[in-house]
């Protein structure tokens, strides 16, 4: 499983790094990036045309997140 962080401003303005898995982003996203892709494009084009990864995708250009590496999340984890 890969996982994604992107940095985003606190209302005290801080930077907060916030990190998903595939799957969280997935929860968080899917539903309503499949629904906008079927209001432009139509269900059946999308489902013959574009999978889960291209939605991930589209959240990482979304949020300018960058791939973190797995052993650094289990050190995240660890700590």
């Amino acid at each position: 499983m890969k996982y994604y962080a992107y940095t985003y401003p606190s209302q005290m303005g801080l930077d907060i790094t916030r990190t998903l898995s595939e799957e969280q982003i997935l929860v968080e996203y899917a539903p309503f990036w499949f629904e906008e892709m079927y209001r432009k494009f139509g269900k059946e084009y999308v489902d013959k045309n574009y999978t889960k990864e291209d939605c991930i995708m589209d959240w990482v250009v979304v949020n300018w997140a960058w791939e973190v590496e797995k052993d650094w999340m289990d050190k995240k984890e660890n700590d």
